[in-house]
């Protein structure tokens, strides 16, 4: 059960870790970079962090079922971030992409100074910040529920106190 229970756990920490360094990392992205190539480079990144979040989270849910400590509510928060993992990063990173491609086509078609008085671009703009925001919305949720888990899951352990201290022998052992 210790090696289950560590599994869980450290699912539970690198699902959690990765989203707080997504959260420092991509404002830093794009300070550094120009906002298009920042763009670029975060649309090579969600692949891989929703493939490594799916992945924490699938096994997370797994080692649960099978630990002694699980209950019900840490099961439906599990369940429920994988669900709100998905819908930001299938369905409405999905949505975000199409938009950002739409973007480029109609700068590309008007010409940057033409299009920056565009309707259409202005449209797409103000749709594109909407999804954008919600996406970090969902995500954030995930996060703080994350939290919310890893602080359950520490607490359903049995207290330091309660476990015997380890026997010590040897050179370094000291007898009372």
């Amino acid at each position: 059960m210790t090696f289950i229970r560590f599994l869980h756990l450290t699912s539970i920490g690198i699902w959690i870790g990765s989203m707080v360094f997504l959260f420092v990392m991509a404002p830093g992205i794009f300070k550094a970079l120009p906002r298009q190539a920042a763009g670029d480079a975060m649309n090579a990144i969600f692949p891989r962090f929703y493939g490594l979040a799916y992945g924490c989270g699938f096994l997370a849910l797994a080692t649960l079922a099978l630990l002694p400590e699980r209950t019900t509510l840490r099961l439906g928060l599990v369940a429920g971030m994988l669900a709100l993992l998905f819908l930001a990063g299938q369905v409405m990173g999905s949505q975000a992409t199409e938009l950002r491609l739409e973007l480029r086509r109609v700068e590309a078609a008007a010409g940057e100074a033409a299009a920056a008085d565009s309707e259409e671009l202005r449209s797409l703009k103000a749709r594109f910040g909407k999804l954008h925001g919600m996406i970090m919305v969902v995500d954030l949720t995930v996060l703080v529920l994350g939290f919310i888990l890893l602080w359950l899951s520490f607490a359903s352990l049995t207290p330091a106190a309660a476990v015997p201290a380890p026997v010590l022998s040897g050179a370094g052992a000291r007898s009372p």
